[in-house]
This record gives C-alpha cells, structure tokens and sequence, in this order.
C-alpha cells in the first residue's frame, strides 16, 4: 500500500507542476500585450518565410501565440492601423529573402493603400530588392535603401505559348 501512495502522491504532483507551468505561460502570454502609445508607428519585417496562416500546433501553439510571420497576420495589423488613431504610419521593413510571390505582395500592397487612403504615411525600408519586392516598394510614401544595398532588377515578363497550330492540326476549335 506505501507504493501505491507514493506513486499516487508523485501524480498529483507532476499534475500541479504541470498546471502551474501551464498557467505560468498563459499569464505571461496575456502579459505579453504591447502598449500602443498615441502616434505610434507600425513595424511590419517582411523578413524571412512569409506563409498564409499558422499551421496547426494545437494547445501549445495557441497559448504561445507561434512565432510564425503569417499573411493573415500582416494583414490584419495592417488593417488594424487604418483604424487606429494611435498609428501615425507604417514602416515596412522589406527584403528579396522572403518567399512570397506576386500574389502575397499584391494583397500587401492593397493592405498598404487601404493604409494611405486613411491618411497614414508608410516608409519603406530595404537593403535587397529584386523585382517583386520593388512591386510592393513602389507603393510606399518614401523609400529607404542603405548605400550597401543591392538591387538587382530584370523587369517583368508575360509570355504565353502559342498553340494554335497545333490545336488546329487537332481538330480543337
């Protein structure tokens, strides 16, 4: 009997632990709310992976709020500064290092004029810039560049292949 009441007592306290860490985390997750003085100013980092919304990661993920950058998320704070008072402006911070494709930048880009339509400047930053990422630059008040920076631009192209022929020695209308 001594064994089963130490390994009772040895549950309940693993499971105190337990809750203690995770309240411990939840409270300084709810902590964690940044203060927004009046004429502050948004910081977006366009920095690194850009993925549409938070992958699944369950309780854990939830109450640590992820660290993923997110589509979802620059555009909601984007959207949150057109109506904030306390947001003067927007500073993008931009790179060529993230993965986003046209379709990212463009919902960016309509997030920034919904931005500048409410009033609000928005300064960019970068210190690589290719095509895309011009695209979305070129949208901004002003634009920041250090004199190391690089900026390497092809232009855009269209192209479509041209199969009539072929469709025609088909029989495709």
């Amino acid at each position: 009997m001594p064994k089963f009441l130490r390994s009772v007592a040895a549950s309940l306290v693993a499971l105190v632990v337990f809750l203690v860490v995770v309240l411990g985390g939840v409270i300084l997750k709810l902590d964690s709310q940044a203060e927004i003085k009046d004429h502050s100013w948004l910081h977006v980092d366009l920095y690194g992976d850009i993925t549409e919304y938070d992958p699944p990661s369950g309780l854990l993920g939830q109450v640590t709020g992820g660290d993923a950058l997110t589509l979802q998320k620059i555009l909601e704070n984007l959207d949150k500064a057109v109506v904030d008072d306390r947001i003067d402006g927007v500073i993008l911070q931009m790179s060529a290092t993230h993965n986003a494709g046209m379709a990212k930048l463009e919902e960016i880009r309509l997030a920034v004029q919904r931005v500048q339509a409410a009033g609000k400047k928005v300064y960019g930053y970068a210190d690589t810039m290719d095509a895309p990422t011009y695209f979305l630059a070129a949208v901004c008040d002003e634009l920041y560049m250090p004199p190391s920076g690089y900026m390497g631009f092809t232009g855009f192209a269209r192209t479509s292949p041209h199969i009539k022929g072929v469709l025609d020695k088909l029989g495709v209308n």
